[in-house]
């Protein structure tokens, strides 16, 4: 007999980021997890990699399932990936990702099999909808954006014209055969109420963060100012990002624009973004993925954290987590996007990313804006701990 309180939670993007909660996505899976946990839930998390391997941390199983499952389905996906990115065809990606399982058969049954031994399936990401469709299990389906819009703005337009039709057609279709739908930003729920999805099988749950982590740590505070020697963190600015498109051009956009034209400040830039940027200055650097405690350790000695995003769709964590440190934060509305994030009260909202360098000039002597900034900012964060905003799930789960 199935034990009511077993929670599977299917990710698509690797269990690494969901154990050390350091980038988006798998930093709210990981507290979701915790929060699970906390009330009394039994809580395995799914996901894919290169070999299959099951291990338990704090009380939770991760399980990563080998996908592709074979040589020959591996060197194919390798070889549509580089194609895709090469030609920066992001829809064709999400494409692959939705057909990928119809032809890895062994992968398909192992997760089956995953999913019937579960009481209630938290499906993360629409690709995978169908594969467990008829396992007559709950399934409560998070939408993180909206894929058709976020995975078409790049690569051959009129390819990606006709891909947008296919790709909200499988993304609703998935939402509509899931049980329930937990979308991130108001701005997604009311863009698929408009395309026929009930409002009553849907709730908005903004992206968490993990307030009583920001206490102060002396030690990677130190370890950081020795890793840098010289550099003077005072009024140093910060940006992380996934290698996601739009994070990508963000941080390019500072290493060749907001930097050069502030060469007496120091700027971080933090992810896998880092690897798209093609030339940076010698105030810029780029660190890469790091830890979540240096990371912590980071956000706790820059004076600004940068957002400066063109485009994107559903909640934006890192703004979140910016304002839970109290920090000074310049974006653009799309940076700040999901959040009731007012201008000149939370944080500077530039119309434009070319603005970014003329207000840091601006800030650099307002110390006292910059303190009024960041109390409001942590104000706001504090109802987004993942404690308070999680709690939505526990009625899901008891529907």
């Amino acid at each position: 007999m199935l034990d009511k309180k077993s929670v599977l939670v299917i990710y698509p993007w690797g269990i690494e980021s969901v154990i050390a909660k350091n980038i988006g996505a798998g930093l709210r899976i990981g507290l979701l997890a915790e929060f699970l946990r906390d009330h009394g839930y039994f809580v395995t998390v799914l996901s894919v990699g290169r070999l299959k391997r099951e291990i338990v941390v704090d009380g939770i199983s991760y399980i990563d399932l080998q996908c592709p499952s074979n040589f020959f389905l591996l060197i194919l996906f390798t070889c549509f990936i580089g194609m895709f990115r090469l030609l920066k065809w992001q829809s064709g990606q999400a494409l692959l990702y939705y057909y990928l399982w119809f032809f890895d058969k062994k992968f398909a049954r192992q997760l089956r099999e995953s999913v019937s031994s579960a009481g209630t399936v938290l499906l993360e990401y629409p690709f995978w909808s169908r594969l467990i469709e008829k396992c007559g299990k709950r399934v409560i389906l998070t939408n993180y954006d909206v894929v058709a819009v976020s995975w078409t703005k790049s690569g051959n337009r009129w390819l990606n014209k006709i891909l947008y039709a296919r790709l909200l057609s499988k993304e609703i279709d998935a939402i509509n055969k899931s049980d329930h739908a937990v979308f991130v930003a108001d701005s997604d729920c009311e863009f698929f109420l408009k395309c026929g999805v009930g409002r009553y099988k849907t709730t908005v749950i903004a992206n968490p963060i993990f307030i009583p982590l920001l206490e102060d740590d002396e030690v990677q505070s130190k370890q950081l100012v020795q890793k840098f020697g010289k550099i003077t963190f005072n009024q140093s600015a910060l940006f992380v990002g996934s290698g996601w498109y739009p994070n990508r051009e963000a941080a390019n956009f500072i290493a060749s624009i907001v930097a050069p034209a502030c060469p007496d400040r120091t700027f971080f830039i933090v992810g896998d973004c880092c690897r798209w940027v093609k030339k940076a200055p010698a105030n810029v650097k780029l660190l890469g993925v790091i830890s979540a405690q240096a990371l912590a350790a980071l956000y706790r000695n820059v004076t600004f954290v940068l957002i400066p995003l063109k485009w994107g769709t559903g909640s934006s964590l890192k703004a979140v987590e910016a304002m839970a440190y109290g920090k000074t934060i310049i974006s653009t509305p799309v940076g700040v996007r999901g959040v009731p994030f007012e201008h000149n009260i939370h944080g500077i909202v530039c119309s434009t990313v070319e603005e970014f360098p003329q207000v840091i000039q601006k800030l650099n002597a307002d110390f006292l804006c910059q303190k009024q900034l960041g109390e409001q900012a942590r104000r706001l964060a504090e109802q987004y701990d993942y404690r308070i905003i999680f709690q939505p799930y526990l009625k899901l789960l008891h529907l």
